[in-house]
């Protein structure tokens, strides 16, 4: 099994660059991790790519492909061996990529411990020069705070999804198929707009 990232642009990553640059040299950092760090010292690794369900796609679509939205890339934010912070670009109304957001939220690590696990898997597996290839995404459910990794394949029916704790009630964090995780989505959504009603 060969999980494959996809080289991000070389603008995405000027995009990354510039921006913590230029927010260290002006109004600073306002997360503590990165207000510690040596801005010279950061790392930009492990580009993905960045899949979003927003909700209207959510509640219109019955597969994974046609309700996410591919857009932008994600970076880990490196200090010394240890990540402290994701980056996010994104693709501004003129074209440009820009950097969007830097957060340091427990899917910083959680993530990166989830991909962990996944080529662990890989690494174990025996018929492994026999198995298809992948692409990983990063899938972000904002609606219901729903973050996973997607192993995207050829066939989409080959598709898997690793859900990254915390995750959404009712989905454990293990592999599951996409036309399985929809309806959870769904259900979490209408679950969680129910109890804003009523409380």
């Amino acid at each position: 099994m060969t999980a494959a990232f996809f080289a991000s642009p070389p603008d995405a990553l000027k995009a990354a660059l510039d921006g913590i640059q230029r927010r260290a040299a002006t109004r600073g950092f306002l997360t503590p991790n990165l207000q510690k760090a040596d801005p010279k010292a950061l790392q930009l690794c492990w580009p993905h790519r960045l899949a979003f369900v927003q909700l209207n796609e959510l509640l219109a679509n019955e597969t994974l492909r046609g309700a996410a939205r591919i857009s932008g890339w994600r970076f880990f934010v490196f200090d010394s061996k240890a990540p402290i912070a994701a980056a996010h670009v994104m693709r501004t109304d003129r074209g440009e990529l820009r950097l969007s957001e830097l957060n340091e939220g427990q899917f910083v690590v959680n993530t990166l411990d989830a991909l962990k696990t996944i080529f662990e898997a890989g690494n174990e597996s025996k018929d492994e020069l026999n198995l298809p290839s992948f692409e990983l995404l990063l899938l972000v459910a904002p609606a219901v705070c729903f973050v996973g990794w997607w192993a995207q394949f050829e066939d989409q029916h080959d598709d898997w999804v690793l859900p990254v704790t915390p995750t959404v009630r009712g989905i454990e964090p293990k592999r599951i198929e996409p036309k399985k995780l929809i309806p959870l989505l769904k259900e979490e959504f209408f679950r969680a707009s129910h109890d804003l009603v009523t409380s």
